[in-house]
């Protein structure tokens, strides 16, 4: 790494200038160690990457991604002291976004299966928002897995299409109109 991606890392990972600190990064290895421990088989997991430099007016110290070899960055984040010092006084602060759908992505491509093969009904909403989440609810309580709309990610799952009628009942793809305990039954047998 060039000298001058060395000392923006470093600035990144201390706060301050100067050579890096071997010990953060010892410490982040054996972040790293420990998790493969716990998943192992995933050993693409986790690679450092130190020349990652902060990239955002509010961000003071580390920044850090979780990338999956085959769906990319799963999550990022970082320290930004400045983005809350933007509301006030200025605070130690870290956070970081998980991608859901890249973190979907991740867990298929290491072979992962959900637990319930149940169909995933995806309702189309009706004009009524209410009716539609009271819907929505009625169903899950009755053991259906539901989603709103289209989904990007069907885990794996067959897809049952309804549109709500009201706060509970949908119109299957068939025509047929159902309940959301009947729809249950039927699902389940």
């Amino acid at each position: 790494m060039p000298a001058n991606q060395l000392r923006r890392a470093d600035r990144a990972l201390t706060g301050v200038a100067g050579d890096v600190d071997v010990s953060d990064v010892a410490e982040i290895c054996r972040v790293i160690d420990l998790a493969r421990e716990r998943w192992p088989g995933s050993a693409a997991w986790g690679v450092p990457n130190l020349a990652l430099l902060p990239a955002l007016p509010y961000d003071t110290g580390i920044v850090f991604e979780a990338v999956h070899p085959d769906a990319g960055v799963i999550a990022s984040g970082g320290r930004y002291d400045l983005l809350i010092g933007a509301f006030g006084e200025p605070r130690p602060a870290i956070g970081f976004a998980i991608d859901v759908l890249q973190l979907h992505r991740a867990l298929f491509a290491e072979s992962w299966q959900p637990r319930s093969q149940r169909p995933l009904l995806l309702l189309r909403p009706s004009g009524d928002e209410r009716a539609t989440m009271r819907c929505a609810a009625a169903l899950r309580e009755a053991g259906l897995a539901v989603a709103l709309g289209d989904v990007a990610e069907r885990a794996g799952r067959a897809v049952i299409h309804a549109d709500v009628i009201d706060d509970r009942r949908v119109k299957l793809a068939d025509g047929r109109v159902a309940e959301a305990a009947a729809l249950a039954r039927e699902v389940g047998s």
